[in-house]
């Protein structure tokens, strides 16, 4: 009997402690449009996956924070599907999530980022882990 009651109070702890309901995700989202609304570089970099920052912005990048922000907006065109264009960071005037849902490990979310009097469908994702013992949200773009 003690067995089965770890056993369930592990599963449930593991099962439970990686996962985030949609109003933390949508409260998560508003922040960080609102951090890049308003071209708060520092808070948007805070916003991203340490691991997928680390190797895309520190170590790809060497720390290339006008570069690394301006390629992580990047999708094709609202009005022409078959145009990719990426977004000048400092020049998107409006960004918002569309959906989001979850896709095996990650959360999968579609924006349209306003910029230039064009719109951008971007796809970013959100990656959940365990920091301190406390459970965080990051976002992840492309690689490479």
């Amino acid at each position: 009997m003690k067995k089965y009651i770890l056993i369930s109070l592990i599963f449930s702890l593991v099962s439970y402690g990686y996962s985030f309901d949609n109003k933390e995700v949508e409260l998560f989202l508003k922040s960080f449009e609102n951090s890049v609304q308003s071209h708060q570089k520092k808070q948007v970099l805070e916003f991203l996956d340490e691991d997928y920052k680390k190797s895309q912005h520190d170590e790809f990048l060497n720390g290339n924070t006008k570069q690394f922000l301006n390629e992580l907006f990047c999708g094709n065109l609202k009005n022409n599907s078959e145009e990719f264009k990426c977004a000048v960071f400092d020049e998107i005037t409006v960004i918002k999530h569309i959906e989001f849902k979850q896709e095996d490990e990650l959360i999968h979310v579609f924006f349209e980022v306003k910029c230039n009097d064009e719109i951008i469908l971007v796809d970013l994702y959100l990656k959940e882990s365990i920091k301190n013992g406390k459970k965080e949200l990051g976002v992840l773009g492309a690689v490479g």
